[in-house]
């Protein structure tokens, strides 16, 4: 959108705007991740930031108005920033950058990393870091507007700029993944996890926890030696419902990751820069995965799989229930689990995740007062037994 040399965009031009929706007591509940928004002077003449304010529409409503002040966006504006000038500036950072934010935008000039936006120049109002949305009424939220106010030689100047949100429910059924009994950790409420990545906005991260004989709960056995020694390692995995190997990573040598306690993001990125020339930079960071075409343009991706416990190959077609591969410690992972989520696309890199519920998890099996919902939802943590 473009207002008399000012345009607002979206930093991720795919970015779809989905709401965790579930409905708990007769009353609905809205999360949202907000984009990141692209504010660029396309005149000659300097303009400055001075304030955004966000409001939140229910049945056309206004039901939420939050302000951020000018001392705010400028400490994440300057922080953030600054920091993607130093990604973009690196070549070898890009696919970092698009696993974060997908189809970028990003200026010729890198983004500006002050209020005051000089003409021909961008900044990124980093939306997703100041504000995230829950809220709670009879109706879900259906939409927001962002409010933007700037000064300019010729005045005070207001910019409007729609967020239309894009409700989604499955139009597949799935069963989960595995069987017996695990841990769902990193789930999509936690905000401070995948939610903040474009792809595994809503993924989820699998475990298993038992009870040790001095009580504690652990997902391996006392000092573990090695990843036998983790309970869901070499759990079978499964498809989650009829589709099509679209994808496979299978290259990730597990020996690299056969003693977790070594592990550490310092020994993690030298492994990087010996692996990703070999093996290609998905199958490094993912480790070893796969990824399935179901109908209605839903894809399903598993990832950290077993060395060699990949059992089916790009163009073979599998059922739901169907064993695919075996749980591994393969890519970026610090002890053996299931990474899973669900995407609009194939790629990895730039599809928007996907909220997803199992009809082999009921609703109630997360909190007995929810009635419906889109999502895991509610908890950082999540057990159950799967049949």
């Amino acid at each position: 959108m473009a207002d008399r040399g000012l345009a607002i965009r979206y930093l991720t031009s795919n970015k779809k705007i989905i709401p965790i929706q579930f409905k708990s007591g007769g009353f609905w509940h809205t999360n949202v991740k907000l984009p990141d928004i692209v504010l660029s002077n396309l005149t000659a003449k300097p303009v400055e930031l001075k304030s955004v304010s966000l409001t939140g529409f229910s049945n056309e409503y206004p039901v939420i108005n939050i302000k951020i002040l000018e001392d705010e966006l400028h400490h994440f504006i300057s922080r953030i920033n600054s920091r993607l000038n130093t990604l973009i500036s690196d070549r070898n950072s890009w696919e970092t950058l698009k696993i974060a934010f997908g189809k970028m935008f990003i200026p010729e000039n890198g983004y500006n990393e002050s209020l005051a936006l000089p003409g021909s120049r961008s900044l990124n109002i980093p939306l997703s870091m100041l504000v995230f949305l829950h809220y709670i009424g009879r109706h879900p939220l259906s939409s927001a507007r962002l409010t933007i106010i700037v000064d300019s030689a010729n005045g005070t100047r207001e910019l409007s700029f729609e967020i239309a949100f894009t409700p989604f429910i499955t139009a597949n059924t799935y069963n989960f993944p595995l069987k017996g009994s695990f841990c769902i950790a990193n789930q999509p409420m936690s905000i401070t996890s995948h939610r903040s990545v474009l792809s595994q906005e809503f993924a989820i991260d699998i475990v298993a926890i038992r009870q040790l004989e001095n009580g504690q709960l652990a997902t391996s056995t006392r000092n573990p030696s090695g990843l036998q020694d983790y309970f869901i390692y070499s759990s079978d995995v499964y498809s989650i419902g009829d589709g099509k190997i679209v994808e496979c990573g299978t290259a990730f040598p597990e020996s690299e990751m056969n003693i977790p306690s070594n592990y550490s993001e310092e020994t993690f990125l030298e492994l990087t820069k010996r692996l990703i020339p070999e093996i290609g930079f998905l199958n490094t960071f993912c480790g070893n995965y796969i990824v399935i075409e179901h109908d209605y343009g839903e894809f399903s991706f598993y990832a950290h799989l077993k060395s060699n416990g990949i059992r089916v190959s790009e163009g073979q077609t599998v059922k739901k229930g169907e064993i695919i591969a075996q749980v591994g410690n393969t890519g970026h992972s610090t002890e053996p689990h299931l990474h899973f989520q669900l995407m609009d696309g194939k790629n990895f890199l730039e599809a928007n995740g996907l909220p997803v519920v199992f009809e082999n998890i009921p609703v109630k099996t997360m909190n007995h007062n929810f009635d419906e919902t889109n999502s895991f939802i509610f908890s950082d943590f999540l057990y159950f037994n799967v049949t």
